[in-house]
């Protein structure tokens, strides 16, 4: 597979961790990690400028592998990393990339001593890969919830503003569907702006 030359080998590194759940592949995770430790460095660590001369001239990408020693002796420079992985739960699960992401972040873990943080809704297959971990469940309590909404009703069409009735409807309903996952809230909260 290809790509487009870049200038720099830190340039041709993906931007975002996660992305639409269609576009994420597992070596675009791990590349955009290896990015983001290596613009850490005060110079671009020899590994990656060694990984983009590599595939420089034949315009290819790296293998998952090379990837992931890249990755490992970046992690290395460092005294102490902490990678926080926010939404596990939105990494693509078939095709076994959350099962192969998380794989590689254990054996970093194990090879490096990075510290792992990971957020995540409660799913059975992701809970269990966390077994020997530190687990804290974190809900949005039903008040904070509501002072949420509170503050955020004065965004919403006059119609809404001028009826008391119906700003308590709403937030009724949105504390409901919520059921103190925050992530969804502030999803039905600014879909109700935008409709």
């Amino acid at each position: 597979m290809s790509q487009p030359l870049y200038s720099s080998p830190i340039e041709s590194l993906p931007r975002k961790l996660f992305r639409r759940q269609d576009e994420q592949k597992i070596d675009d995770l791990l590349t955009s990690l290896l990015k983001q430790l290596a613009e850490g460095q005060l110079s671009l660590p020899v590994t990656v400028k060694e990984l983009y001369n590599r595939h420089k001239t034949k315009r290819t990408r790296p293998s998952l592998d090379e990837i992931s020693t890249s990755l490992q002796a970046v992690a290395a420079l460092y005294s102490r990393v902490f990678l926080i992985i926010d939404a596990l739960d939105e990494c693509q699960a078939f095709h076994g990339y959350r099962k192969r992401f998380l794989s590689e972040m254990w054996s970093l873990q194990n090879k490096t001593g990075v510290n792992l943080f990971a957020t995540s809704r409660f799913i059975p297959e992701i809970t269990e890969m966390f077994n020997e971990s530190m687990q804290l469940e974190i809900r949005a309590s039903t008040q904070d919830i509501w002072r949420y909404l509170d503050s955020h009703m004065p965004q919403l069409p006059g119609c809404v503003l001028c009826s008391s009735d119906l700003q308590e409807e709403i937030k009724t309903d949105i504390i409901k569907a919520v059921n103190g996952m925050y992530e969804i809230l502030k999803i039905l909260v600014t879909r109700a702006y935008v409709a």
